[in-house]
Parts: structure tokens; sequence; C-alpha cells
């Protein structure tokens, strides 16, 4: 397959994670931004359906490195699939979060890294 092939695969799933997942949640977390509000922005069952879907999706550790089980797919890639999730609103990273990942893995602790 690929690079293409792949990244428009990839665009597609997140595509479609946004749309049944992330844009019915919306209504909730533009009210949560209201003065005033008591609304949470996503309830903990919300974010752990995201995070579940997500992972079912096989949208977990997409740059993430290989030898922490990740995808490590390239940066185009992953521009697609930001442009996707910025389609919504609603706040959500797939995780986990890679940055930190790449710079404990640079710089940390044995123990930092086994955490």
């Amino acid at each position: 397959m690929s690079d293409d092939e792949q990244t428009a695969m990839i665009r597609e799933t997140v595509a479609k994670f946004v749309d049944r997942e992330l844009i019915p949640l919306e209504p909730q977390y533009l009210k949560s931004k209201l003065p005033g509000s008591d609304h949470p922005e996503l309830t903990s069952e919300q974010r752990k359906r995201l995070r579940d879907v997500s992972k079912e999706l096989g949208l977990w550790g997409l740059d993430a490195p290989e030898d922490l089980g990740g995808h490590d797919l390239p940066t185009r890639t992953m521009a697609a699939v930001h442009e996707e999730l910025g389609r919504s609103c609603v706040p959500f990273v797939l995780p986990p979060d890679s940055p930190n990942l790449r710079m404990l893995q640079a710089v940390g602790t044995e123990a930092q890294k086994k955490t």
C-alpha cells in the first residue's frame, strides 16, 4: 500500500469517527462554554467512549514510535488526521500523547519510561 493510499484510508476512518462520535457531542460542549454554565465539557463516560471507539478503530498510537507499540505514521498522514479532527470543536486528541512519549523516550529515566 502506498503512503497516499494509507493516508486516504486513515483520513476516511478518522472522518467517520468525527462524524459519528465528536460532532454529536458539539451541542453539549458548546453549552459548557457559555458564561455561568455548570455543564461539563465532556463526561467521564463520554471521554471513555471516545477512547474505546478510537482504539477499536485502530486510531491509537498513530504517530507513536513503533518500539512503543505505535504506527509511527509520517507527518503527511498525521496532518490529514488533524485536519479531520479539526472539523469538530470537541477537543479530543487520539491517544496516546505521542510528543510526550518521544520526549520521555529521549530523556526520561528508566523509571519514567517504565511508568
